[in-house]
């Protein structure tokens, strides 16, 4: 961790000369104005650099500051980094076909104004989409559900990230929003935290508060890898009341119906302990109706292959930041949020009933507490018989 926060200080570093360049000396601004912007140019990227280690090396009790000031800043740079190259292009271009030297230095500094202006406003504005957890309500048609089970809600909850911009508080407004639509099941799908059980567990406190008749459960997602062990990660969410599912299934029952409930761990997981679909099935009943919670959407194709009816999922934010969604569709073989079907159905069994995801865009926000062009949820999903 230490030498990645080296290497990004530096790479950081290179960008913030670069930006110096684009926003002070290219513009010629005065010595005032120029002495002001690097003090706040320097400021920003120590904090950039120091939000990557709160609830890692910093604890959140004073770091979440930092941390949240920082997340924002790299929002900034997503879209004020391209806006000033495209700048200093046409600038270029105007040169090279010999425009004036001073209407060239106007214009560039109407331009590097108006697009400061229209990043913070931009930023500003995901600041706030990203506080303005919504409930999102949704049915989706099992053929073959178990007549007990027609009209489960389920609670759909993941990607929190608790950590360096999102604490306890965030924690306990999920946990009361789910409880309030007195959901049957609720399905954790990972990627709770960013940081150590140490710095950050503290924040998961509020989480044992969730309530279900039928349970809660949760998988592994790839942040819970990143700057701790993962399973250490879910023994601490089993102390919270929820069920952690690494590469297992499990039984639902509701008077005489039974559905089988499977969880694997993430699709990056490393060994010993990677993701194992398989295993999670071995000996189940296939006639019975098969629900999958799996942190990433690319589980897809597996899981159509062995007979699973609904996939549940989270990973991909919407994209969080217009318009990285494009890149992350890539990604995905399916649509990155909301409901969608494997056409193939599933193959492994004979089975054309087709297998259906459901990928929500998750609750909190990576890095940057700021969403663009996608808003964070809950997802109440009705199961009904078809």
């Amino acid at each position: 961790m230490l030498i990645f926060l080296a290497v990004t200080a530096l790479l950081i570093g290179a960008l913030h000369l670069w930006l110096h360049h684009a926003l002070l000396s290219a513009t010629s601004l005065g010595p005032r104005a120029t002495r002001l912007g690097r003090i706040a140019l320097a400021a920003l990227w120590a904090a950039a650099i120091a939000s990557l280690a709160v609830g890692i090396h910093i604890p959140m009790s004073w770091g979440r500051p930092i941390g949240y000031a920082g997340g924002i800043w790299f929002a900034v740079l997503f879209y004020l980094v391209p806006a000033l190259a495209l700048i200093a292009v046409v600038a270029l271009l105007a040169r090279a076909t010999r425009v004036d030297a001073r209407r060239i230095l106007v214009a560039r500094r109407a331009a590097t104004a108006l697009a400061v202006v229209g990043v913070l406003a931009v930023c500003g504005w995901g600041t706030w989409n990203a506080h303005q957890l919504t409930v999102r309500e949704t049915r989706i048609a099992v053929p073959g559900l178990p007549p007990g089970f027609d009209g489960t809600r389920i609670a759909l909850v993941a990607d929190l990230h608790l950590g360096p911009a999102l604490g306890e508080e965030f924690a306990r407004g999920v946990t009361e929003l789910v409880n309030e639509q007195e959901p049957d099941l609720i399905l954790v799908g990972g990627d709770l935290i960013d940081g150590t059980i140490a710095k950050v567990g503290p924040a998961t406190i509020p989480l044992s508060a969730l309530r279900a008749s039928l349970g809660v459960h949760v998988v592994s997602g790839n942040h819970e890898y990143y700057a701790d062990d993962a399973d250490a990660w879910l023994d601490h969410f089993a102390t919270l009341g929820m069920n952690p599912l690494r590469n297992q299934r499990i039984e639902l029952e509701r008077g005489d119906d039974i559905l089988d409930l499977a969880g694997v761990n993430d699709y990056d997981a490393p060994a010993p302990r990677p993701a194992d679909l398989d295993a999670a099935l071995a000996g189940r009943d296939t006639g019975r109706t098969l629900l999958l919670l799996a942190h990433q959407p690319r589980h897809i194709n597996a899981a159509a292959a062995a007979g699973v009816d609904v996939q549940f999922s989270g990973h991909t934010h919407g994209g969080q930041l217009w318009p990285f969604g494009y890149l992350v569709a890539l990604t995905q073989d399916v649509a990155i949020t909301g409901l969608d079907r494997l056409a193939s159905g599933a193959e492994g069994n004979g089975d054309a009933r087709g297998t259906q995801i459901y990928t929500t865009s998750g609750a909190g926000a990576w890095g940057p507490p700021v969403r663009v062009g996608t808003t964070p949820e809950i997802v109440i999903i009705e199961l009904v018989r078809e």
